[in-house]
């Protein structure tokens, strides 16, 4: 199964973000979206899980699947601590063991408005691996992390996948080698 992407078409007024993208994304690989800030990915996300409309093109493939997605900016309950932000996805998620597996098992009952952003990141991606989807978008997902925590954050997600696709965006090389990228797409 694939995610086809044609002529996509993206403009903010007068600037033009997304000028004619047409990709072909394997729906069970890990695809990373390369490229320096302001160069589309996020908009491409966004436009891929529909919460933006593109002013010309299609994405096609995906009817009928859903999605879980890490955002650039966490968008976690904040008057929840981690582990409930976690259960609001998925009730019967082990919660304390998946945080656990992200170094935060002393502070897993902290309000999230305690965490550092890296803490909070990693709730977040956690969060999006707890709900049964079909398919998984995160936006930068590693941003805010020390190479120690990128790595066991890029480990639990390969752990969490269960052979759903995953599509990533980073301006950082390296994350499609801790994530084991299939395919590296460069936007930009």
């Amino acid at each position: 199964m694939q995610l086809r992407i044609e002529n996509l078409r993206k403009a903010f007024g007068e600037k033009t973000v997304l000028d004619g993208i047409s990709l072909d994304i394997g729906l069970s690989d890990v695809t990373i979206l390369m490229g320096t800030s302001g160069c589309g990915k996020t908009t491409l996300l966004h436009c891929i899980l529909g919460l933006i409309k593109p002013d010309s093109g299609h994405v096609r493939g995906l009817d009928g699947k859903r999605f879980s997605a890490v955002f650039q900016e966490d968008r976690l309950l904040p008057w929840a601590d981690s582990i409930q932000n976690i259960r609001f996805v998925d009730d019967k998620a082990n919660a304390e063991q998946m945080l656990k597996e992200l170094g935060m098992a002393e502070d897993c009952r902290k309000p999230v408005t305690q965490l550092s952003g890296g803490m909070r990141r990693r709730v977040a991606v956690a969060r999006a691996m707890a709900f049964e989807s079909d398919f998984i978008i995160m936006d930068e997902p590693l941003k805010e992390l020390d190479a120690v925590t990128k790595a066991m954050t890029a480990e639990f997600i390969l752990r969490h996948r269960k052979k759903r696709g995953i599509i990533v965006s980073t301006h950082d090389e390296g994350d499609g080698e801790l994530l084991k990228a299939a395919s590296v797409i460069r936007l930009g």
